[in-house]
């Protein structure tokens, strides 16, 4: 019985012991999660601002921790409560902030901003937003200055560059290329490395407001665009002997460092007593040589008129372009004058740089051709100073920045007002300009864009070259009203023995007395170059009426006004 009993009490012993152990352990257990409640609680408090919360956050972090510290559960649990609710206004707190902060970023004006920035502010978008829905409004923050910095600097206007709209080439319409000049303001210095994605391109047409233009290329034209330059060189007699040997010379130095591997092209243009187209444009270089070689001198000096036709058949040339030229003496045999080619040359924006060689130089005109045509004039002493200028011209060309993009509007003879800036945000300027697609018409240009009577009157052109020199009505017939004033008068003239060659055309005015006839308003160019007589030159202003005829086709019918020569040389 005694062992019975004995037995008994230590089964309760251990029940008792057990039950003791077993509390300790639940109570320990219960300890460690509060514990941990409180660790989460608080690292979620520390992505949020506590704003006017936080004497009331501290100090139900204090009641709490001392509850842990004397194991008393029930006043844990109380002001873990309490700490909760807290949080949970809190984060309703620091959400709506953030979420009136968020909607303000995304409102932002970021129409000045490059693919590059847009890019970098969707990223921000789409943290912000995780960074909400995740309740880490800390960092939240962080993204919040980061985008707001983005978008000041996008704001940001920089002035430390000059920029200058040179030429616009709309040989390939709707393309349109843009030929700037950029310097430094304070170094006059062309910054290299310019990139596509901080040009900005505005255009504007009508009575409608700028619109943003898509740039589709943009780059410095030295070793990826091509130049196109006229040569024109002096052969008249006071030339003759060693001037003209050592000019050979430093035309063929020059050569060397054109780049006709990436389509540079070259014509060379020389005058005496008339004007020779002696090489037309091309990157054939043996060619150009071999012509600089056969050179010999003249009599007369007619450098106007060398100007004036090597700016026309420039100004058809695809791409930039420029004229260069050289001098020892004064015009004394052009029909044109300075101020011819000053018009010619600003109208069509080709730059003409001249080098006047010794001290007979009627400087001031020289001067005033090449500063009004975004050129320059430098006098020399002798011809051996010539090499550097040709190089530092070619230079100057060859860091011009060109920048493409395709005009959307459907009239070719509408101006357009363009605005071009860049902005890397640490250099920037802008320049406003304008140009008519319309300008100029090469034989072989694009119609696209072009009214229909517009079209007409370009394929007519063209078939009538064709029909003179080849004496065959067939080429113009289809254009004309049968039995009209230009039919007629056309189908007589083309009999005649004349050679000449279509250089371009100008579109003035296109206009509808009524809805069936319009009137046409134009300049015509026109060349004539045989063997070694000197080049003839005119450009004819004319006016032609055209009739809709009854399938929905125009058709040239009569001269509402005489045509009238404008400028020529040697006609």
């Amino acid at each position: 019985m005694k062992k019975t009993g004995s037995k008994i009490i230590i089964v309760i012993a251990v029940i008792i012991i057990a039950a003791v152990c077993g509390v300790f352990f639940r109570n320990s257990s219960q300890i460690r999660a509060a514990e941990k409640d409180l660790e989460e609680s608080q690292a979620r408090f520390e992505k949020c601002y506590l704003y006017d919360n936080e004497d009331e956050y501290h100090r139900l972090v204090n009641e709490c921790q001392s509850a842990i510290s004397q194991k008393d559960l029930d006043a844990a649990r109380k002001s873990q409560a309490a700490l909760d609710d807290l949080e949970e206004r809190v984060v309703a707190e620091n959400k709506e902030k953030a979420n009136a902060y968020f909607k303000e970023l995304q409102e932002s004006d970021t129409s000045k901003a490059y693919d590059s920035e847009l890019k970098k502010i969707d990223g921000y978008k789409d943290e912000l937003s995780s960074c909400i829905k995740e309740n880490d409004f800390k960092s939240a923050n962080d993204i919040k200055e980061e985008w707001q910095k983005l978008l000041e600097s996008i704001q940001i206007e920089y002035d430390n560059l000059d920029i200058q709209v040179v030429q616009v080439d709309t040989s390939d319409y709707p393309k349109v290329k843009i030929y700037l000049d950029i310097r430094d303001k304070t170094t006059n210095e062309v910054p290299a490395g310019l990139t596509k994605g901080y040009f900005w391109l505005e255009e504007k047409t009508g009575g409608s407001d700028f619109e943003r233009k898509t740039i589709t290329e943009a780059a410095q034209l030295d070793e990826k665009e091509a130049l196109n330059i006229n040569m024109v060189a002096d052969v008249s007699g006071s030339m003759q002997g060693t001037p003209l040997s050592k000019a050979k010379s430093i035309m063929n130095n020059f050569l060397d460092s054109v780049q006709f591997n990436i389509g540079d092209k070259v014509e060379l243009t020389t005058f005496s007593t008339g004007v020779q187209q002696a090489v037309e444009f091309t990157k054939d270089k043996s060619t150009l040589s071999q012509t600089i070689n056969g050179l010999t001198t003249g009599n007369m000096t007619s450098l106007y008129d060398a100007l004036f036709a090597a700016v026309n058949t420039t100004a058809v040339q695809d791409g930039a372009k420029c004229v260069v030229a050289f001098t020892d003496g004064k015009d004394n045999y052009s029909q044109c004058s300075a101020g011819d080619v000053i018009e010619v040359a600003q109208k069509y924006k080709i730059p003409v740089f001249i080098i006047g060689i010794g001290s007979t130089i009627n400087t001031t005109e020289l001067q005033r051709i090449g500063s009004e045509t975004n050129g320059f004039y430098r006098n020399i002493d002798s011809i051996d100073n010539m090499a550097d200028i040709y190089q530092e011209i070619y230079r100057q060309q060859k860091e011009m920045y060109m920048v493409q993009y395709d005009t959307e509007s459907d009239n070719k003879s509408e101006v357009r007002q363009i605005m071009v800036e860049y902005q890397d945000r640490k250099i920037g300027g802008k320049e406003y300009s304008s140009y008519n697609p319309d300008t100029l018409m090469s034989a072989t240009g694009s119609t696209t864009g072009m009214s229909e009577p517009e079209k007409v009157m370009h394929s007519y052109l063209n078939g009538f070259v064709k029909a003179i020199n080849s004496h065959d009505f067939s080429y113009i017939e289809k254009y004309l009203v049968k039995g009209g004033d230009v039919y007629n008068e056309t189908k007589e003239y083309i009999k005649k023995d004349i050679k000449e060659e279509f250089l371009s055309c100008n579109f003035l005015d296109i206009s509808y007395p009524t809805s069936d006839s319009c009137i046409v308003h134009m300049n015509e160019t026109y060349k004539i170059q045989n063997n070694k007589e000197p080049l003839h030159m005119r450009t004819i202003e004319s006016y032609y009426k055209l009739l809709k005829q009854s399938d929905g086709s125009w058709k040239i019918d009569s001269y509402p006004q005489n045509m009238k020569v404008v400028k020529k040389i040697k006609y």
